[in-house]
């Protein structure tokens, strides 16, 4: 993360399970690697918005301006990786990223409302991917590995019990006609699931065919698609009793909602990485990525409304329910670059427990193009094109504590994520739900800053 976070062409440890399988067969040491990450937004402000907020139905000069903001929760949380090689020609990896105080964090969005939809919900899942790769010829190294999603069901059935009666009784509740409400959950349940996405990978080093190419390789990987869905479930019977009404004393209603919603996750997007690397094993390395997504059947984070029906003595309503999260969003397929370089400065000899120490500086950029194209007039999603910049460095020194024979390592990095700045076109001449107050459209841009620090040994 140092150099960029990428290396399609030059990773060789337990990472590799996620960016190239391919990689896991030039494990030549066996590494655990653990470390943890923590990330800060600081998006562009939003002005003052049109919103219902005294909730009476209506959006009018009654309203107080709605005080948005449109940062996402902080990234905070902890990586793994493992890799050991297996015989001679192949290895084994595995890497997972874990969100500190969560293993899981669902958040649907109001399409009406600002936010940035690339950031919301996909640094806050937990990650876990594993593979196997190995050299079948000379200087061809092929992995497959299986890269989890969790895939969450949620299901609620329930009872609501009311007794209504006139305002200005002797039992009159607290809402003045409301003297009893109960509400009974009889079950409620979260099935965490996962699906499994496979990803292969190849790594060629050319400099086993030629010698004039010692040190180049090259490399591509592939991850198919999928759209992370969480399918809600909700079944609620509504028992009304009406009581001192006159000759409706007493008299009952009773209702059965049945509401199955999807709540969209985060769109996991086919994935094609082609990367090349020089590498000079004791002094030198570099990379670079190119990354191809396809965004095009990308879903944004809002709860649609599959199917409602509502049962009661009287009538039944089903087709006649509408979803009101309706939006209309055009994604395409990206392109986006990577560069990052390893410097290993001369080993530093050291007279006591610590034997040696061995430094890298590493440096990277990127530049990662929105997929997000356009949008109805209906919504207010927001994302533009990111330049990402990274520093790092490694220290690298024999085990001061003799609990392993082997070298010990600590690296620190540094990334700095820049928005490109915009507007979203968003003007209107009454009041309408999410539109600027005073306003002809919604800044975007802003900046992510990620820090982190990794702890790994030879075992």
């Amino acid at each position: 993360m140092g150099s960029g976070g990428g290396g399609v062409a030059m990773v060789e440890d337990g990472s590799a399970a996620w960016l190239n399988p391919g990689g896991l067969s030039r494990i030549r040491r066996p590494t655990i690697n653990l470390g943890m990450v923590m990330g800060v937004d600081n998006f562009n402000d939003v002005p003052d918005l049109y919103w219902d907020t005294n909730r009476d139905g209506a959006i009018d000069e009654r309203d107080p301006p709605l005080e948005w903001s449109t940062d996402v929760p902080d990234v905070q949380g902890f990586q793994f990786h493992v890799g050991r090689q297996i015989g001679g020609k192949f290895g084994f990896g595995m890497m997972a990223w874990l969100p500190m105080r969560r293993l899981y964090r669902l958040s649907t969005i109001e399409p009406d409302l600002p936010h940035y939809i690339t950031y919301e919900n996909r640094p806050q899942r937990f990650v876990l991917a594993a593979g196997i790769g190995g050299e079948i010829v000379r200087g061809v190294n092929v992995g497959v590995s299986l890269d989890s999603q969790t895939m969450p069901r949620f299901t609620l059935h329930g009872t609501l019990d009311a007794t209504i009666g006139p305002p200005g009784s002797e039992n009159e509740g607290v809402e003045g006609i409301v003297r009893r409400l109960e509400v009974d959950v009889h079950d409620l349940e979260l099935d965490l699931g996962y699906a499994v996405l496979p990803v292969i990978g190849t790594q060629l080093e050319l400099g086993r065919w030629d010698d004039s190419l010692e040190g180049l390789v090259v490399g591509a990987s592939f991850r198919p698609g999928r759209a992370i869905l969480v399918d809600a479930d909700l079944d609620v019977q509504t028992n009304i009793a009406l009581e001192d009404f006159g000759d409706l004393d007493p008299y009952f209603v009773g209702s059965v909602i049945n509401l199955q919603a999807t709540l969209f996750d985060t769109y996991v997007p086919p994935r094609l990485g082609l990367g090349a690397a020089l590498r000079s094993e004791d002094v030198f390395s570099a990379y670079f990525d190119a990354t191809w997504e396809d965004w095009r059947r990308g879903r944004v984070h809002v709860t649609e409304i599959n199917e409602t029906v509502i049962q009661a003595p009287l009538f039944r309503i089903d087709d006649a329910v509408v979803d009101a999260n309706g939006y209309e969003v055009d994604f395409r397929s990206t392109w986006s670059l990577r560069t990052g370089v390893n410097l290993k400065l001369p080993e530093i000899a050291l007279d006591n427990r610590w034997k040696y120490l061995q430094v890298s500086v590493r440096g990277g950029a990127a530049f990662v193009p929105s997929p997000l194209r356009g949008q109805g007039e209906n919504s207010a999603f927001l994302d533009s094109t990111r330049s990402q910049f990274t520093l790092g460095a490694g220290f690298e020194f024999h085990d001061p504590f003799e609990l392993v024979d082997a070298p010990v390592w600590f690296n620190v990095f540094a990334q700095a994520h820049i928005l490109g700045a915009g507007t979203l076109p968003r003007q209107t001449d009454v009041p309408r739900a999410g539109f600027p107050i005073n306003a002809s459209g919604i800044p975007v841009g802003g900046n992510l800053i990620i820090a982190g620090a990794e702890w790994g040994f030879e075992y």
